[in-house]
């Protein structure tokens, strides 16, 4: 397994008496889960990097980082643990449990990232460290998580200095910082004499804050260091006025606001709009959603606003991120207009990957997927709370597939359910108010299967026949548009709901064949062969199926769609077997797990199980 660790935004800056701590405890082979505890933006996830990249030679099966700040639900943790080590949770009744296996005779490290924003899904993790003994967490957390099997290490502010006098030679570490931080915001940053005691003021009225630090030294686009010390005078002369004392998160967010007074009012706006990614962005994202352009990005992260990997990522620290959303709280045009855009973004991004998961670049656009999860969920939700008949349409063929194949069969109950009653509260036929029936009709199909792929059988077809009229409905308009692909689509959801409620609708599978052989679509072709092999095997017609069912195999072969092509080649092997033919069977069911292990799948499915389904 490789490293999954990205390339940090920032230098190591001489914090090597808290490293050598670190790895020592990690080193410690009593120590399950350490966790750097601190304030925002003292340096725990910088110190867990250098950490994390000092000790990986020691995991044979890799270090892994996930990000926990943008989930927002204990649930989502095991898919974003899955999504970090590659795996798919196809036919797992239990993501958790799938995570466990696949783990428990492994020597890994899991860096995990603001674990306090999942503190009450904290038992996973409790769990994991049971199931697999060679597993270490190293967490960062404002907060201690609570576990059994925790370690606590506070990490405080750096060391400041005591004096205005500093060494230019060997400046401290604090002051290497800001010296940094103020050339990638000003390459020509050149400090005097004056500007070195300035500069070590100013460390020590920022308490020692290694984002404070940050933050301050962009300031030198405009201020001097003289002027940037006083600045940081009048922040605590206030505090102390104000309150009782000061706290790192009161300098931290005065540092912030006075950040944002020394940017343009264009900086501003962008600045504000980018707080509606989730998980961070890649460059082409933010024009669209925020009239970002690469000069302002490059702005914004040269003062250390906004920060970029070298993975090509974009993302916002999460002190500054709270901040940014309590401005944009303050416009609640504005926060709709670009939660808007945004939304558009990913709508056109989904449809694009749609035929790409058809193709032999599904694995790459279920990556893609996987990285945008974030800012796709976000997407999703605001479509369905608009109720945009238009963006839910561009979304959800690629979000169902994208969830069948990684198997967060729950989650897509849950978006696909929460959709269809939206959509179905608005739904009035006859009336300006009816919702378009190709898209209501294909989302309660999508709904009933995860429900039964849940187990819930009942719901299922209970969903189908709910479906029904509306599917009628929307073929016989798309036959009147002429839109074949989307006919053959059409046809094909009502084979399925047909085949669940008992109704082999043979008649629509092969008027769905007619029109995909007529437009010359292979992998449309390849999907209604499947669904007539599977009116045949229900039928009783084993030799009919297992023909139709090769047929169906050969052309997703052709087009690239290696997980269709799986499950195809274990449906012939579950005919095979019926037929008597045990030697095929075995060759097939090979044939098929080996290409769901290729692709992640974290539990092979069997064909004694695969009859069934």
């Amino acid at each position: 397994m490789p490293n999954f660790l990205p390339s940090p935004s920032t230098p190591f800056v001489d914090r090597e008496a808290e490293l050598a701590q670190v790895t020592r405890l990690l080193a410690d082979p009593a120590c399950r889960m350490l966790t750097l505890v601190g304030p925002s933006g003292i340096g725990k996830t910088r110190l867990a990097f250098q950490a994390a990249s000092t000790l990986g030679e020691g995991f044979p099966d890799g270090v892994i980082y996930v990000s926990l700040a943008s989930i927002s639900a204990p649930d989502l943790v095991a898919p974003a643990l899955g999504i970090a080590l590659g795996l798919s949770f196809y036919g797992v009744p239990e993501p958790a449990e799938a995570l466990f296996n696949h783990l428990r005779d492994r020597t890994l490290l899991l860096v995990l990232d603001e674990v306090d924003h999942v503190a009450s899904g904290s038992a996973l993790l409790g769990d994991l460290l049971l199931a697999a003994p060679g597993i270490k967490i190293l967490a960062t957390s404002r907060d201690p998580v609570g576990l059994e099997q925790e370690q606590l290490f506070s990490v405080a502010g750096m060391a400041v200095p005591q004096s205005d006098n500093i060494s230019r030679d060997d400046p401290p570490a604090i002051v290497k910082l800001f010296l940094q931080s103020a050339r990638r915001a000003g390459a020509r940053f050149r400090p005097s004499q004056r500007d070195w005691s300035a500069i070590a003021r100013t460390c020590r009225l920022a308490a020692g804050i290694p984002l404070a630090i940050e933050l301050a030294a962009g300031w030198t686009r405009t201020l001097s260091c003289a002027e940037i010390a006083s600045r940081f005078q009048r922040i605590t002369q206030e505090m102390t006025a104000t309150s009782a004392g000061q706290d790192h998160q009161q300098i931290l967010r005065a540092v912030i606001d006075e950040s944002w007074s020394l940017l343009s009012w264009e900086e501003q706006s962008v600045l504000m709009k980018l707080v509606v990614f989730r998980g961070g962005f890649r460059r082409e994202a933010a024009p669209r959603a925020t009239g970002a352009t690469l000069q302002l990005l490059s702005t914004l992260v040269d003062v250390s606003l906004l920060h970029y990997t070298a993975a090509g990522h974009y993302y916002l620290h999460e002190a500054v991120r709270q901040d940014l959303q309590e401005r944009l709280n303050r416009f609640p045009e504005e926060q709709e207009k670009v939660h808007h855009l945004h939304c558009g973004y990913y709508a056109d991004f989904l449809q694009y990957q749609e035929k790409l998961l058809r193709g032999a670049q599904q694995q790459e656009a279920l990556d893609e997927i996987g990285e945008k999860i974030d800012n796709v969920r976000l997407a999703w939700r605001w479509a369905v709370e608009m109720g945009s008949t238009t963006q839910i349409k561009k979304c959800m063929s690629a979000l169902f597939s994208f969830y069948e194949m990684r198997g967060w069969f729950k989650e897509g109950e849950e978006a696909f359910r929460r959709a269809a009653e939206a959509l179905g509260g608005r739904h009035r036929p006859g009336t300006r108010a009816a919702v378009d029936p190709v898209v209501l009709g294909r989302l309660l199909v999508f709904h009933a299967r995860f429900a039964q792929a849940l187990g819930r059988d009942k719901q299922a077809a209970e969903l189908c026949a709910k479906a029904r009229p509306l599917l009628e409905s929307a073929a016989a308009m798309l036959r009147q548009q002429g839109d074949k692909a989307a006919l053959a689509a059409i046809l094909r959801d009502m084979v399925w709901a047909g085949l669940l409620l008992g109704d082999h609708i043979r008649e629509a599978a092969q008027e769905s064949l007619a029109l995909a052989v007529e437009i010359g679509d292979d992998w449309s072709r390849a999907a209604s062969l499947a669904l007539l092999a599977d009116s045949a095997r229900r039928s009783g017609d084993d030799r009919e199926a297992l023909r139709l069912y090769a047929e169906s195999s050969a052309l997703f072969s052709t087009a690239g769609d290696r997980w269709m092509l799986a499950w195809t080649l274990l449906q012939r092997a579950v005919v095979a077997d019926r037929l008597g033919d045990q030697a095929e069977s075995r060759r097939l069911c090979a044939e098929s797990a080996t290409l769901y292990q290729e692709m992640g799948v974290a539990h092979l499915p069997h064909c004694d199980t695969a009859a069934g389904s």
